[in-house]
């Protein structure tokens, strides 16, 4: 986690970041989306906006547990999360979500804004801003309002998060 001395580096990390994946998709996208038709993209979307309401809701009733079906499970997943200073592979976050899943009863996010960029028939981009309360198992609650920006890839079982970034925003 950060200190209150290391919020520049994590600023410039999270930049960094944030323009490598814009860049990312804005040359992917040139390249491939001329094969999407527009049917292709208004259902690639509206399928991500289900997988996000879905997660969403997997994450009220079994918070982190939900993670195991959303994440991807492969060698080119990476999350940075919240106060990180470097992104974690899919065992980092398994971990962290076994160790911390008892502590907390649920998660309730929503999407603020969200918008989907279909870049292939398996792969898009999301970012938007998410309003986000937990409570612990002991019943405290914590509110916080976050931006996150990912890449989503489509599986044989349906669309997992494969990387991205999710930063605190100041309320």
């Amino acid at each position: 986690m950060e200190s209150g001395n290391d919020k520049r580096p994590a600023s410039i990390a999270m930049l960094r970041y944030t323009l490598f994946i814009l860049y990312s998709s804005f040359i992917y996208s040139c390249s491939n989306q001329a094969g999407l038709t527009a049917n292709e993209k208004v259902k690639i979307t509206r399928e991500i906006r289900q997988t996000l309401k879905d997660y969403n809701e997997a994450m009220k009733k079994n918070a982190l547990s939900a993670d195991y079906k959303y994440l991807d499970n492969s060698d080119q997943f990476f999350w940075m999360p919240p106060g990180y200073l470097s992104a974690l592979s899919h065992d980092s976050v398994m971990a962290i979500v076994k160790n911390n899943a008892s502590v907390l009863k649920s998660i309730v996010e929503s999407f603020d804004t969200v918008t989907i960029y279909p870049l292939t028939r398996d792969l898009a981009a999301y970012t938007g801003r998410i309003h986000s309360v937990i409570t612990d198992s002991s019943g405290k609650v914590a509110e916080f309002h976050l931006w996150e920006t990912a890449i989503v890839v489509k599986r044989n079982d349906g669309w997992k998060l494969l990387s991205g970034q999710t930063s605190f925003l100041n309320n």
